[in-house]
């Protein structure tokens, strides 16, 4: 907290900050740095969850794990040119909306899949979560590109690359801080809640963003 105060007020003052302030007033500079790393909360701190159902309450080898886990990278890899085209048609805030609300659905499938032990809500989850991160992310990083002048490209990169990856470990350690020692269906119902939950709030950097053909 002290080093942030520190930060925003040299910038404040120098003749050339290394990040303009006033980018945080462009509504799709702040949306995506709101919606992605909400997103990736749930992304990665599920994804390092799943192994650990899957061995507890499936009783799986670690090659059976690899297997089904590999659903979710394949999905990723196959949507993201497709999230790419389809946000110059619809637009870049209804392609990070929609990243927000399939990764809540994908915990909400993992809550089921745990208190049910159902594999098939497993791969339903792992599914919805490489959907929502391969629609949604082409959006996140044009849309904030667009959001400033060609001279902050970098920096604005280098935000939206720190901000995921802060998202990211925040997840991972915030849902294995919630698991703690249990391993009961509905302990691990309670992480995947926690991630929808999380997620779900990125919906208000979705709704902050303008898309260029609205």
């Amino acid at each position: 907290g002290a080093s942030l105060a520190a930060f925003v007020a040299v910038e404040r003052r120098v003749v050339a900050p290394m990040l303009r302030l006033d980018y945080f007033r462009r509504r799709n500079f702040t949306g995506p740095l709101i919606a992605q790393p909400l997103s990736q909360f749930a992304y990665m701190g599920a994804f390092l969850i799943a192994p650990l159902l899957l061995d507890e309450l499936f009783g799986y080898s670690v090659a059976a794990i690899s297997l089904v886990l590999l659903a979710r990278p394949l999905v990723y890899s196959v949507f993201s040119p497709v999230g790419g085209r389809l946000a110059s048609t619809v637009g870049e805030r209804s392609m990070i909306i929609a990243g927000s609300v399939l990764m809540v659905l994908s915990m909400v499938a993992w809550v089921f899949a745990a208190r049910w032990v159902d594999l098939t809500l497993i791969v339903v989850g792992l599914v919805l979560s490489g959907l929502a991160m391969g629609l949604a992310s082409p959006s996140y990083a044009t849309t904030m590109a667009a959001a400033v002048d060609d001279g902050d490209l970098g920096i604005a990169n280098a935000m939206g690359t720190t901000m995921m990856n802060i998202g990211m470990l925040t997840g991972i350690q915030t849902m294995f801080v919630v698991l703690g020692d249990g391993r009961a269906p509905n302990d691990f119902a309670l992480v995947f809640a926690v991630g929808a939950a999380v997620t779900a709030l990125g919906l208000v950097g979705g709704a902050m963003v303008t898309s260029s053909n609205d």
